[in-house]
């Protein structure tokens, strides 16, 4: 289990987590969500920026794992919108410290552990320049015209299969204007 997990958010006043089901998915039993370590750059980004992250795992192929090291160096390349560049590189991130020891549960889902119980923060620290924290991060960042676009060269939307072995994160993504997806369903693969 990792030292510390992460919790991310556009408020920096939070003094106590309470378990609460996604506003996405008000269905969803509530909790306390976190992110490991590894994971985390996955959520230097606002809230309601959709973006999708692709890296290699073990059971990418190797034509695949040459297309990824053809377009990067970095562990994890991550797309954004163009529509969304500005406020990614403006507007500060708060990552919360939050003890693994306090009730979390892998969910077993890239990186993500959840609670149900009260959580208090270790600390607290803003970020106010998110492109260099991607950077530190081993991550890269592409600014593409269209997400959707860029999701499509991945996923198949009419078989739900994806067309590539590399892993592929699609978050927030029915933010994206003409989402073809389920609305609020995030997608993940391999």
């Amino acid at each position: 289990m990792s030292q510390v997990l992460y919790h991310f958010s556009d408020r920096d006043d939070i003094s106590v987590f309470r378990p609460r089901a996604p506003l996405r998915h008000p269905q969803a039993e509530p909790l306390v969500y976190a992110i490991d370590d590894w994971h985390a750059a996955l959520y230097l980004f606002p809230r309601d920026c959709p973006r999708i992250g692709v890296w290699p795992i073990e059971t990418t192929s190797a034509e695949d794992r040459e297309w990824f090291h053809k377009q990067t160096d970095a562990r994890i390349l991550l797309f954004i919108e163009q529509s969304q560049e500005v406020t990614w590189r403006k507007e500060p991130l708060y990552r919360y410290d939050v003890d693994p020891a306090h009730g979390f549960f892998d969910t077993g889902c890239i990186g993500v552990w959840t609670s149900r119980d009260d959580v208090t923060p270790l600390g607290m620290t803003t970020l106010s320049d998110l492109p260099t924290q991607a950077e530190l991060a081993g991550v890269e960042v592409l600014v593409v015209p269209s997400l959707l676009e860029q999701a499509m060269q991945f996923f198949d939307f009419e078989t739900r299969e994806f067309k590539t072995s590399l892993h592929v994160s699609m978050i927030r993504s029915s933010a994206i204007p003409d989402w073809p997806g389920e609305s609020a369903k995030p997608i993940f693969g391999r």
